[in-house]
Order: C-alpha cells, then sequence, then structure tokens
C-alpha cells in the first residue's frame, strides 16, 4: 500500500517560491491502478517524483509497501527503488549508444537474479511491449514512443511491487496506448501491483479503478472506487 500524508513541496525559481504540492494525502492499494490528472504545474510530476525517492518533501511522509521511504537515507533508498518500484519518468533517460536488450538487461545486472535467467526475463518483457523486432537496434535509430516503450520495458523488468509512471502513454498512438493500458491493469489485479501513472489523455481514464484529480499542488478530487477485476469492454465508466 502506498500512504502520503500532508506532503508539502516548495521550489526556488531566482528570488520567488513555487509551492509544487500543498497538503496533499492519498492512499493507493495493491492491485489498484491510478490515475493521477491535471493542468501543467499542478503537481503531478512532483508528486511521482516524491514516490520514487528522487525529490524528498518539505513535510509530510510516504510510505510504501509498510516502509517510510521518507525517513530513508540516500543509499536506502536506492535499494528500496531498486527491489520494489518500476519507473517511467521524463527526467529518467536510456544509454542511446546501446542496443535495446542491453538498457533491459541493465537492472538485470545490478540484481541477484542468475546470469541464465537474465536473457529470458528480458525477452519475455519485451515480447510483452512488442519490442522484440527492435531488440537489436541502439536506442538512438528509435522513434520518441518506442523510446518510451523501452523505458516501460526497463521500468517493469525487475517485476516490481509498485509502478510510479509519468505520462507512459505520450508518444504513443492510441490503440498502442489501449495496449498498454490493457497490460497494466492486468498485471495489477494478477500481481497485486500498484499502478499509479499521471495520464493527460482522456481516453484512457476508464482503464483506472480511481481518477486522482490535481489542482495547484493539491487534490481537487477523486473518481471511481477500488474494483479488483476488469470489467468488459469500454472498461469503467470514470
Amino acid at each position: 500500500m502506498i500512504i502520503c500524508q500532508n506532503l508539502f513541496k516548495t521550489f526556488k525559481h531566482g528570488d520567488t517560491q513555487a509551492l509544487a504540492v500543498d497538503d496533499l494525502s492519498l492512499e493507493v492499494e495493491e492491485g489498484e491502478v491510478v490515475i493521477i490528472s491535471g493542468p501543467p504545474s499542478s503537481g503531478k510530476t512532483t508528486l511521482l517524483s516524491m514516490l520514487a525517492g528522487f525529490v524528498h518533501p518539505d513535510e509530510g511522509s510516504i510510505h510504501i509497501l509498510v516502509k517510510e521511504i521518507t525517513k530513508l537515507s540516500p543509499e536506502e533508498m536506492r535499494s528500496f527503488r531498486q527491489e520494489n518500484l518500476g519507473i517511467h519518468l521524463q527526467t529518467i533517460s536510456l544509454f542511446s549508444s546501446l542496443s535495446v536488450l542491453d538498457n533491459i538487461l541493465i537492472p538485470l545486472h545490478l540484481t541477484k537474479i542468475s546470469k541464465k535467467a537474465r536473457l529470458p526475463r528480458a525477452f519475455s518483457v519485451l515480447e510483452q511491449m512488442g519490442l522484440m523486432s527492435k531488440k537489436d537496434k541502439l536506442i538512438r535509430e528509435l522513434s520518441q514512443g518506442e523510446r518510451s516503450l523501452v523505458l516501460l520495458a526497463r521500468a517493469l523488468v525487475l517485476e516490481p511491487k509498485v509502478l510510479i509512471l509519468d505520462e507512459p502513454t505520450l508518444l504513443l498512438d492510441h490503440s498502442t496506448s489501449v495496449k498498454i493500458m490493457t497490460f497494466l491493469r492486468e498485471r495489477a489485479l494478477d500481481h497485486q501491483t500498484i499502478v499509479i501513472a499521471a495520464i493527460g489523455d482522456t481516453r484512457l481514464y476508464p482503464f483506472a479503478n480511481r481518477l486522482v484529480r490535481v489542482k495547484q499542488g493539491q487534490i481537487a478530487d477523486i473518481t471511481g472506487e477500488v474494483v479488483k477485476e476488469i470489467p468488459p469492454p469500454p472498461y469503467l465508466r470514470i
């Protein structure tokens, strides 16, 4: 479970300060897909960056899987992130001079997963993302949409308990976006994975259990409920 309590975060811009997150509290359960929506500069990316442990709140606490990550040291946070989180943020880059497959294998090299098991694991996630035919291409040879899929594949390869995704479908066509959201919803249910994603495409909102709208760093409203099943098309009616 994710529990955010009374989060505040302010950024300095020259002589002025901007309040990015303003007393925000939120709980997300295992097996749930939560979509965060809101206008630009509403606090979506800051919230996700705090959940990923890249940004520390000025006030408040974040518990993920019963661990209070806001009290972890940078080294402890890196270890926790590697073991539990799959992250797709706009600030995270791929290694452009390496192949798609090598980019996917990098997180596996940092774990205790046996060498024998790494390649099948990488192939599996590449197949799920529709990237097997691109596995030997260099990242710099891919389209922006394909790069986004590689980043998502890399976030998934360690089979994390929590997925933190910032606009994972932004650069994809609608058909591919629907496939990705269907996959994420199924993964949440089958593995009790927590999926929390900032998504601007309103056509994809029905894939969420709950839609959380944020405005000026605060939660404006929450729509939907925790439903542990995938309804038939057109999916949820948020």
